[in-house]
């Protein structure tokens, strides 16, 4: 397949680079003493408690009289049981020994509590809690290698982290920030290399959030997450590449492959907007442009992997799949 006429995105940072950013801003300090306290001020002044925040009025953690008052070897034997448990469906149950593998320092117990809180999944959606998660996995493994074994659940963290920054939590000190949000993003697009954090860091540029809008720049990254399979991306890039602008020329038959690669990925529940923007492309795609978006695709399709890995435990699913436009 013929190469995008797209530049490649800028070289990777050093994780010490992004992680003295971070601390000149002062993130981390500030995320330690409301990880520590346990409370944050709401926007009236009023103590938020751990536990009884629910932005979305769902039956709060604290509400449920559960403790974790067990005792474990360790915090390895603590993350198995919570592994267990979580998979036999008993998630509320396993809060228990993965809050102890967390405070014990483990990353996989922090990034899947905070998963846990964010999705509403076996507890009540809380985005405040999941966020001091989060935080701490960002705050204690941002020198990790992006090629370890934990390395996914770190990026995955970051790109939590740029989505509660760009948008706020309601009713707590978290407002939206998006040089913060543009941050995190982008350690997680650039460092980590993961496709979420790449596509959200092409959506701001896309939509001008952090500034001028840069489509340029935009489609840099949004390449970069539609070649890892990225719907959305896939489907953001194709209709850029269809229409075109000042700074990306039109590039019809590319965009057409990746909204048709798209449409052919969506989710008919989530993802409604991705399956339009496909079927218009085509219907305005003349027979040339058609077929050379098919032999895009095949080349495309020929050089990667038609295998697809399963869900982790750690990652899951993509952290906005259910929330994206």
């Amino acid at each position: 397949m013929e190469p995008l006429h797209i530049q490649a995105a800028k070289q990777r940072p050093t994780s010490m680079q992004i992680f003295k950013y971070f601390s000149s801003l002062g993130i981390f300090a500030i995320s330690a003493v409301l990880i520590a306290s346990g409370s944050v001020s709401a926007f009236d002044g009023t103590i938020v408690e751990p536990g009884s925040l629910n932005s979305l009025g769902s039956i709060s953690n604290g509400e449920t009289g559960y403790s974790n008052k067990k005792k474990y070897k360790n915090a390895d034997d603590a993350l198995r049981q919570g592994i267990l448990e979580y998979q036999a469906g008993e998630k509320l149950k396993a809060t228990n020994a993965l809050e102890y593998a967390a405070d014990e320092g483990s990353v996989t117990a922090n990034w899947k509590l905070g998963k846990m809180y964010a999705d509403g999944d076996g507890v009540g959606i809380d985005d405040y809690k999941a966020y001091k998660y989060f935080i701490k996995v960002a705050d204690k493994n941002s020198d990790i290698s992006p090629y370890s074994r934990m390395a996914p659940a770190v990026a995955k963290a970051f790109v939590a982290l740029g989505t509660y920054y760009r948008d706020g939590i309601k009713n707590t000190s978290i407002k939206p920030n998006l040089k913060l949000a543009h941050e995190f993003y982008h350690y997680a697009a650039a460092y980590f290399a993961d496709s979420d954090g790449q596509y959200h860091l092409g959506r701001l540029y896309l939509d001008g959030m952090n500034g001028e809008r840069d489509s340029r720049r935009a489609a840099q990254w949004l390449n970069l997450s539609a070649e890892k399979g990225h719907i959305y991306a896939m489907a953001i890039l194709g209709n850029l590449l269809v229409n075109g602008d000042a700074l990306v020329p039109a590039q019809i038959p590319k965009g057409l492959m990746w909204l048709d690669m798209a449409k052919e990925k969506a989710n008919p529940k989530y993802d409604k907007w991705v399956i339009v923007l496909g079927e218009n492309a085509l219907l305005n795609a003349n027979e040339e442009h058609k077929a050379l978006a098919e032999r895009f695709k095949k080349q495309f399709n020929n050089q990667v992997s038609n295998q697809v890995a399963g869900q982790s435990f750690i990652t899951g699913q993509s952290f906005e799949q259910k929330k994206q436009p």
